[in-house]
């Protein structure tokens, strides 16, 4: 993909914890846009 030709950019958070056995993420996508082709 040629990146700088793709200009949008949504919104992403995430956070990371552990508890010395599990890795957690959590994270969070703000779209403008909803589609998703395949």
């Amino acid at each position: 993909m040629d990146w700088e030709a793709y200009r949008y950019k949504p919104s992403v958070d995430f956070y990371l914890a552990h508890n010395n056995q599990h890795l957690f993420i959590f994270y969070k996508v703000i779209e403008e846009n909803h589609e998703r082709s395949i």
